[in-house]
């Protein structure tokens, strides 16, 4: 089939990548437009309001904006793929027709899935059905079992972080770290920023200094004054479970 799309996105890098991945899919594409900031958007769909669109390619956080300012202007109602490297937008997303929420970097499989469900929704006897509530649960399952990558630097290196293998997040002396198996790595993210990004089925904020993933637990320790002492694979700083936060941890611990 050909469908007629509009990716908006501000790397240029980001955009070629995607215009490689459309064009490996076995459907045709015809790219409408290519909008890079929040002001251009505006000013195309002040232009062509009413251009027919099968659906739309975004990224969130433009070079002036973010893109949901576009869409609510304008009552968009074009499917979205969103396609972000932060995934604290979900549910707004969500309320701005959007029905697929890929996390930067994310795969042709992914993007090939994507357009899959833009085409069964598509095919959907009721339009509302792309909307549903049903559909947001969908998305935030999805997200709930998304591992992120981060990016450490390293002299003049840029290394990619694979949350998945993270055995804890730390933070020392105003400094945040992954810490794998293998090595420590210097993050620019505060904790804060790092807990919204991580799946929380996997990942469980300890106390203000650690975060700690579920597969690396070893075992549990009780420990002085009602609190947990966890104990992981690797050798670690003392990572304790504050008193009133026991039950709230070991309820995690179960699901």
């Amino acid at each position: 089939m050909n469908f007629k799309i509009i990716i908006i996105e501000d790397e240029k890098l980001a955009v070629t990548r995607i215009k490689r991945m459309l064009n490996e899919l076995e459907d045709s594409f015809e790219i409408v437009t290519e909008i890079k900031s929040v002001k251009e958007g505006m000013e195309w769909f002040a232009a062509n309001e009413n251009k027919p669109l099968d659906f739309i390619l975004s990224d969130i956080q433009l070079l002036d904006g973010i893109s949901f300012e576009i869409f609510e202007r304008f009552s968009i109602t074009t499917p979205i793929i969103f396609t972000t490297a932060y995934d604290e937008y979900l549910l707004k997303a969500f309320k701005n027709y959007g029905i697929e929420y890929l996390l930067k970097p994310f795969s042709n499989k992914e993007l090939s899935s994507a357009i899959e469900k833009f085409k069964s929704l598509k095919k959907a006897p009721s339009p509302s059905l792309q909307f549903s509530e049903e559909l947001f649960r969908e998305l935030l399952k999805n997200k709930e079992n998304k591992f992120p990558t981060l990016i450490s630097y390293a002299r003049d290196k840029i290394i990619p972080v694979k949350t998945e293998d993270v055995v804890y997040f730390s933070l020392s002396h105003q400094s945040v770290f992954a810490h794998t198996e293998n090595h420590k790595w210097l993050l620019n993210e505060s904790l804060n920023q790092i807990e919204d990004l991580l799946p929380r089925h996997h990942f469980y904020r300890a106390n203000r200094q650690f975060i700690i993933q579920r597969k690396y637990i070893k075992e549990i320790e009780n420990y002085f004054g009602g609190k947990l002492k966890i104990l992981a694979t690797i050798k670690h700083e003392e990572i304790l479970i504050s008193k009133d936060n026991c039950k709230d941890f070991k309820d995690w611990l179960k699901g």
